[in-house]
């Protein structure tokens, strides 16, 4: 697993800042054609690292001890088959597992002015279901209220639209504009609910939490390998906004290579533990009116749904984990799955690593720089175009490409 900056980068090009990507510096060269992967890979040259990673001998396995018979969960932090920082969650005594990145949500806020984030109707692609699709799901937990009634229109109205308007502006900032592509039968968006059981819901570790409620989608029959989930979950857990699974780190996997094949291109598999779903708790914390756990002391933050500047900040965070983000060998990758872009979905300061300034705008963006895991055009020869890319996923959807002019956002 190598860290660092790629020694050998693409020029940036000419641009002038467009909506999406407000407030980054641009700098200027001559445009140049697009290149295909196989014409870029033979000049590409290796990143140097630069952050040390965390000791595998660290490994620490803790077994869940549920109680009121909810499921018995193993997680195995620096699992060795996930990567140093990445922790592994199986039902106990099976052999499926998944991996996750490390929860450290809720993340701070930006003090924004929300009107400013793209909002954007979703767009139905082909007849709304074929092929591979994001799925939407409404979680409640037995015994409590269904709210589905209250929560669909939201996630409907407010949620989807805020992220598809994220990853348009995004994309057509930089050349080639594509949204999410969104499971919506008759081209009517669709939000299933889903029942857990009172045990299997109860606040607990997110780690656990994550293995108990994907257990269940696969219960309930949510398991498609064309298929990619974000699951509200109407209630806390014990320390993260969000969980989802993510092989970026995957040890004896080719995680960050840019072919189609990539693992984090593909839903549902039977050697994971379940069905691949970015899990959006209500609230980081067991209870309304209680602290998270990482902030003793500290009054409760505000409900994790809608979140941020963008007003989908952990909904986005969680699903472009799930899509591949961020790889150990991006150039600003902070070691554990994240970056160190401020302001940016992915980045934030965790484990001794700070955020840099680059981005001074006043909502986060999706890949400050279009450098570490999201650009729709990337330069010849740049690291987004010789390694994974999300904007290359399946479950993403072209809508129209604007130029062929490739951006690259300098660092300052």
């Amino acid at each position: 697993l190598v860290l660092g900056m790629p020694l050998a980068v693409a020029s940036p090009l000419v641009r002038a800042p467009q909506a999406g990507n407000p407030g980054s510096e641009l700098a200027s060269s001559a445009p140049e054609p697009m290149a295909s992967v196989e014409e870029t890979l033979e000049g590409y040259e290796a990143a140097t690292p630069t952050i040390p990673l965390p000791d595998f001998d660290s490994i620490d396995i803790r077994e869940s001890e549920p109680a009121n018979g909810a499921t018995p969960v193993t997680t195995i932090v620096n699992d060795p088959r996930c990567g140093a920082g990445f922790t592994s969650s199986a039902l106990a005594g099976q052999d499926f597992f998944a991996c996750f990145h490390n929860a450290l949500d809720p993340l701070p806020d930006l003090e924004v002015n929300r009107a400013q984030a793209a909002s954007k109707a979703p767009v139905c692609l082909g007849n709304g279901v074929n092929g591979p699709r994001i799925q939407l799901i409404y979680m409640y937990v037995e015994g409590q209220p269904n709210r589905a009634a209250q929560v669909v229109p939201r996630i409907v109205n407010e949620f989807v639209p805020r992220m598809e308007g994220m990853f348009r502006e995004t994309s057509k900032f930089q050349g080639r504009e594509i949204g999410m592509r969104l499971h919506m039968p008759g081209c009517k968006l669709q939000v299933d609910t889903v029942q857990i059981s009172e045990a299997n819901g109860e606040p607990d570790d997110p780690f656990a939490m994550a293995g108990r409620i994907t257990n269940r989608l696969v219960e309930a029959g949510y398991d498609s390998s064309d298929r990619k989930y974000i699951t509200w979950f109407d209630g806390g857990n014990k320390g993260a906004c969000g969980i989802a699974p993510s092989y970026t780190a995957l040890v004896g996997e080719v995680t960050d290579n840019a072919v189609t094949g990539n693992i984090s291109n593909v839903g549902w598999q039977p050697v994971m533990i379940a069905g691949e779903t970015a899990i959006i708790f209500r609230w980081g914390f067991p209870l309304l009116g209680e602290p998270a756990p990482q902030y003793p002391g500290a009054p409760p933050p505000p409900e994790c749904w809608g979140r941020g500047g963008s007003g989908a900040r952990t909904e986005l965070h969680e699903l472009t984990h799930n899509l591949g983000a961020v790889n150990l060998s991006a150039p600003n990758s902070n070691g554990f799955g994240h970056c160190t872009d401020d302001h940016d979905l992915m980045c934030y300061g965790e484990r001794g690593v700070s955020t840099v300034p680059r981005c001074a705008t006043p909502v986060e963006q999706l890949d400050c720089g279009s450098d570490d895991y999201f650009n729709a055009r990337p330069s010849a020869g740049s690291y987004l175009s010789t390694h994974w890319n999300t904007a290359n996923s399946r479950f993403l959807g072209e809508a129209i490409v604007h130029d062929a002019v490739p951006v690259e956002i300098p660092r300052p």
